[in-house]
């Protein structure tokens, strides 16, 4: 079997599963479908904010969403450093379809894996944007593993008891708690430490500036919401 045909059957298996959409992991709740009022920008990989039209502007209003069961391409997922050139060129192709679009919309709306993170298939002018993007090469299809949460099994969670848990020392140097501007490894924009975006960001994937300057040098932008 040729290298195209093996490619062209395995848009062909993705496409069919983003048409389809996602299915839920047990314990998880699917909240309906909804449409983007106003896109506002995008953020880390495959995640963009926007306010939701029809919901109360405490759940709706600058609200981040990803879109649902896409991860990057096996050569960039697999590099030990974040790629800012890919980062820029995802984040730019998907400020352009849904800065342009008549309609977005949101379904199968759930939780994400962060406070005020929603999880969606998204759809452009009645177009998948996760089929648009696998088109494109900029991304996979990916369905993250279930934990074994109390909510995916049906089982009471249990107390650690054994002490507290090794720290991870392998953050980076520049994750200083009190720094006055912040990102995540992964994303091409900087933030206020005070930016709702910002409190998303984990330890892990912080990274700090001690001075605006140093935030711009390293190919950041400032988020357009906390404007740092």
């Amino acid at each position: 079997m040729s290298i195209k045909r093996i490619s062209l059957l395995t848009l062909i298996a993705a496409s069919t599963v983003c048409i389809a959409g996602a299915k839920l992991a047990p314990g998880q709740k699917n909240y309906g479908n909804a449409t983007v009022k106003r896109f506002i920008q995008s953020d880390e990989p495959f995640v963009f904010t926007c306010d939701i039209d029809g919901f109360p502007p405490v759940v709706g209003k600058n609200i981040p969403v990803r879109i649902a069961e896409l991860a990057p391409p096996a050569i960039v997922a697999e590099s030990e450093k974040p790629n800012l050139f890919y980062n820029k060129q995802l984040a730019d192709f998907i400020t352009e379809k849904l800065s342009a679009a008549k309609k977005i919309e949101l379904k199968g709306i759930r939780r994400g894996t962060t406070s005020f993170q929603l999880v969606a298939d998204v759809y452009i002018d009645g177009q998948s944007l996760a089929w648009t993007l696998i088109k494109k090469g900029l991304a996979r299809h990916y369905v993250p593993p279930v934990k074994n949460t109390p909510a995916a099994t049906g089982k009471k969670e249990i107390a650690n008891t054994t002490g507290p848990q090794k720290q991870d020392d392998t953050a980076s140097p520049t994750a200083q708690p009190n720094a006055p501007f912040i990102a995540s490894k992964s994303s091409k924009i900087f933030h206020k430490p005070t930016c709702r975006s910002a409190k998303r960001i984990t330890d892990e994937n912080r990274v700090s500036f001690n001075a605006r300057e140093q935030a711009v040098k390293s190919g950041r932008r400032p988020c357009r919401s906390c404007s740092p």
